[in-house]
Order: structure tokens, then sequence, then C-alpha cells
């Protein structure tokens, strides 16, 4: 997962001319990755919290299809919002499954 945060961080600074990355695009793109990293981590706890609450304060265990149809209706939804938003969506899917396997 952190790979790929780090291919999409340099993937914008990438020139096919050849690499001419200067001491001032050093920050910059290290605030990137760090943003990337942490933003992706917040949206797959955050939606993994909610998915959590949802679980919790229903009665989804009566009805284990839904409930499992739910449960990857969430997963789909953590990686698809974090893509969308540009930011990784294996690492928000990742930490997401964490927050589940915690308070589930």
């Amino acid at each position: 997962a952190v790979a790929i945060v780090l291919f999409k961080t340099f993937k914008k600074y990438y020139n096919p001319s050849g690499p001419n990355l200067t001491e001032s695009e050093i920050p910059a793109a290290l605030l990137a990755f760090v943003s990337m990293t942490f933003f992706s981590i917040l949206v797959g706890v955050a939606l993994g919290l909610l998915a959590s609450f949802i679980y919790k304060h229903t009665s989804l265990s009566d009805f284990p299809k839904l409930e499992t149809s739910l449960l990857f209706c969430f997963c789909y939804l953590t990686y698809a919002s974090a893509e969308a938003m540009e930011l990784s969506g294996i690492m928000a899917l990742f930490f997401n499954g964490i927050v589940l396997s915690h308070y589930n």
C-alpha cells in the first residue's frame, strides 16, 4: 500500500525528457506523500467506524445475507471513495478492515 502511494506521488513529478527534480520540489513531494497517506487512513477509519456503528445499532445479525452483502458494499464504498478523492484506495481499504475486525 505504501508503494502505491509513493508511486502516485512520484508520478506527479515524472518528466520523460529527463530527471530534473529540484531541491524545492522535494519537500512538496514529501508533503504530498504524507498527506495522501494520512487522508487515505482517515477515509478508511471513518467509513469503518460508520459501518461498525450501523452494525452495532441495528439488528442486521438477524439477516445474515443482508449483513454480508452490506459488508461488501461498505468495503467497495471505502475503496471507491478514496480513489474518487485521488487517494490510495488500497490503504483506505486496509485500515477499514482493521477497524471492522476490531469493532465487529
